[in-house]
C-alpha cells in the first residue's frame, strides 16, 4: 500500500535529519573555516603546517564574496594610503587568454607582481585567485625566464622566504603575509578540475580548506534565549529558524520577550511592488516606523525581533542611512555613537545623549525551509555575519 503525505505533514525524524546536516554542513568531514576565523586559519595552516591554504568556496557567489571581504579597507600605511585585508591577483587572463579577458598575458603577470608587492610591504595576504580553472603556474609562469622574478613558484611555499627580498629588493618588515588561493570549488570537484594544471607543483604545497558562510547550530524551545544570548556575544547576528511541528512555536516565543518586531513580508506588501522611489511617501512611512522600533529597542535594551517570513527582498534597497541603516544585520555596528547620532531624533535623547542600554541585540526570524534558507537569503542579507539557530521540539 502506497500514499501521499498531507499537506502540512510533520515528521519530526526528517525535520531532525534536515537540521543535523544543515549544522554539519555539505562536508562534514573536510577541513573548513568560517570567514572570521579565516585569516588566523590561514597563519595556522601556514606557520604550523608548513602548507600554503588553497580555499574552497563551492560556488561562484561565496567566492566572488570572499574576494570582497579579501579587498576590505582595514586601516593606512604609513603614508595614510589605504591598507586592504588581502591583495588579489587575478589569473584568469592568465587560462582565458587576451581575447577574452581584453588583458595580454604579459601585463596580467606584471598586475600579479604588483599585487604581491603591496600584500609582501604592507603584511598581507597575497590573494591567488583561480576561480574554477587553474593556470599552469608551472610550465606558463613560473619557469619562463621573463616571469620567474615576478611570479617565482616559491611563493606557493610556505616555508620558503627569500622570494620576497627578490621581489621587492629589500628584506621585508613585516613577516605576516600569507598566500592563499582561492577557488569557486567544493570539497567533492576540486581535484578533478584544478589539479591537471597545478600538479606536481604548485600542488604539492597546497592544504585545501573549505570556507563557509554561516554556522548552524539546533537548539531547544527551552534554550532559545540562551543560544541568541550566545550568538550576540560572539559578535553574530542570530537567524532563527522555526523546526517545530506548528511552525509557529518560534515567533510566540519572541511575542511574550521584550522585544520590538519590524515585519519585512508586510513592508514588501504596503509598498505593492514599487520601489522607493516609485513611492516615497508609503516608503517613507514604513522606515520611520522601523527608526522608531530600532530606536525604542536600543533606548531600553530589548531585542529587536526582524521577521523576514519567507521572503528575501534585497534589503540594500530597503535600508536608508537616516531611519533603517544596513548595518542593522552587522552585529554591534549600529550600536555606535556615529549610528546613534543619525537615528536619534531630538525626542530620543536622554539629557541630549543617545542612549544604548545593556541587552539590545537584532534577531531574524525566517520561515524559509531548513535546507534553502542560505540559497534564499544570501541576496537579501550578508550571511557571514550571522548564525543560523534551528529551533526543533
Amino acid at each position: 500500500v502506497t500514499g501521499r503525505a498531507p499537506a502540512g505533514f510533520y515528521d519530526p525524524e526528517e525535520e531532525r535529519r534536515k537540521a543535523l546536516l544543515l549544522a554539519a554542513g555539505e562536508f562534514p568531514d573536510f577541513p573548513s573555516c568560517f570567514i572570521e576565523t579565516l585569516e588566523a586559519k590561514v597563519q595556522e595552516v601556514a606557520k604550523e603546517q608548513g602548507k600554503t591554504p588553497l580555499l574552497l568556496c563551492c560556488s561562484d557567489d561565496m567566492r566572488e564574496e570572499l574576494l570582497r571581504w579579501m579587498g576590505e579597507e582595514v586601516g593606512a600605511d604609513r603614508v595614510k594610503k589605504p591598507l586592504l585585508r588581502g591583495y588579489v591577483v587575478d589569473t584568469r587572463p592568465m587560462v582565458l587568454g587576451q581575447t577574452k579577458t581584453g588583458v595580454k598575458f604579459e601585463d596580467s603577470v606584471k598586475k600579479a607582481k604588483l599585487q604581491l608587492t603591496k600584500a609582501v610591504k604592507n603584511g598581507r595576504l597575497s590573494v591567488i585567485d583561480i576561480a574554477d580553472k587553474a593556470p599552469n603556474f608551472n610550465d606558463k609562469v613560473c619557469n619562463v625566464d621573463k616571469y620567474r622574478n615576478s611570479f617565482p613558484m616559491q611563493l606557493f611555499d610556505a616555508k620558503a622566504r627569500g622570494w620576497r627580498k627578490d621581489l621587492i629588493g629589500f628584506e621585508p618588515n613585516s613577516q605576516e603575509d600569507t598566500v592563499v588561493l582561492v577557488s569557486s570549488c567544493s570539497p567533492s570537484d576540486f581535484e578533478r578540475d584544478l589539479k591537471e594544471n597545478l600538479d606536481p607543483l604548485p600542488w604539492d604545497y597546497l592544504s585545501p580548506m573549505q570556507v563557509q558562510m554561516t554556522p548552524v547550530v539546533i537548539t531547544k524551545m527551552q534554550d532559545l534565549l540562551d543560544a541568541t544570548m550566545e550568538t550576540i556575544s560572539e559578535k553574530r547576528v542570530p537567524i532563527i529558524m522555526d523546526a517545530t511541528e506548528t511552525r509557529e512555536s518560534v515567533e510566540t516565543f519572541w511575542n511574550y520577550q521584550r522585544a520590538y518586531t519590524i515585519d519585512i513580508s508586510m513592508a514588501v506588501f504596503r509598498m505593492k511592488g514599487n520601489t522607493p522611489a516609485q513611492d516615497p511617501d508609503t516608503y517613507i512611512t514604513i522606515v520611520e516606523e522601523w527608526r522608531k522600533c530600532l530606536v525604542g529597542a536600543m533606548r531600553q535594551g530589548y531585542f529587536l525581533v526582524i521577521k523576514m517570513g519567507d521572503g528575501n527582498p534585497d534589503m540594500k534597497d530597503f535600508c536608508d542611512e537616516k531611519y533603517f541603516p544596513y548595518c542593522v544585520f552587522q552585529s554591534g555596528a549600529v550600536g555606535t555613537q556615529e549610528v546613534r547620532d543619525r537615528l536619534y531624533q531630538e525626542t530620543d535623547l536622554e539629557a541630549g545623549i543617545p542612549i544604548l542600554r545593556d541587552g539590545f541585540g537584532v534577531v531574524i526570524l525566517t520561515s524559509k525551509p531548513l535546507e534553502d534558507f542560505r540559497r534564499h537569503l544570501k541576496h537579501s542579507i550578508p550571511l557571514k555575519n550571522m548564525k543560523g539557530l534551528v529551533v526543533m521540539n
